[in-house]
């Protein structure tokens, strides 16, 4: 990621379990903000192949299973030839890693085409030349 400066979007967050972490009220900013109690992220999930039809809808049905089961929001997918360019809302309840790991798992059940590594931010979208370097550090990561 470049450095610049990034202006930070805060969001209110109201502790319902009253646990240590949120103390009643809290406020959590973000580069790419939220809404309600969810932050936005932007994930990169990779293929060892190229992403054809069945796999986007694959990816497509399962981002509908994590909606439901996370209450995790995909506002917009970009499919490439081997990723998906995710933004999405997770609540600040949920693990990220939870959410993405179980979306991989789920796509995974019937084909392993998706890697178990995935990449995350919720600072700014990343740049095709982000997207390319964590890419090419994969491709270091399999020789």
């Amino acid at each position: 990621m470049k450095n610049k400066k990034i202006k930070l979007h805060p969001i209110l967050v109201k502790d319902k379990s009253k646990n240590d972490l949120f103390k009643d009220e809290t406020i959590v900013a973000t580069g790419l903000g939220g809404t309600g109690e969810s932050l936005r992220y932007y994930i990169i999930i990779s293929s060892h192949q190229n992403l054809n039809l069945e796999h986007q809808n694959t990816i497509k049905m399962g981002l509908s299973v994590i909606y439901n089961k996370f209450q995790s929001l995909a506002e917009d997918v970009k499919f490439k030839e081997n990723h998906a360019l995710i933004k999405i809302l997770i609540p600040v309840h949920f693990s990220v890693d939870k959410v993405i790991i179980a979306l991989i798992k789920l796509c995974n059940s019937n084909s392993k085409f998706l890697r178990f590594h995935y990449f995350c931010t919720n600072v700014e979208k990343p740049s095709n030349k982000d997207i390319q370097e964590y890419l090419n550090e994969l491709k270091d990561l399999n020789k």
